[in-house]
């Protein structure tokens, strides 16, 4: 499992870009080279960073 936190606009911006940096990892030429992805999703959290919260 991997973690990662994006400050964007809306959660299925977060979820695409999640989705293109895992992809982009597993095409790339290292040790993550040839996995698979098997899911991607995103959960919406209220952060005390968050400017509009």
């Amino acid at each position: 499992m991997l973690g990662l936190f994006f400050a964007t606009g809306t959660l299925a911006e977060a979820e695409r870009n999640a989705s293109g940096v895992c992809d982009r990892a597993l095409q790339a030429p290292g040790p993550l080279h040839g996995w698979a992805l098997l899911g991607c999703g995103a959960a919406l959290i209220d952060a005390p960073w968050d400017p509009w919260g």
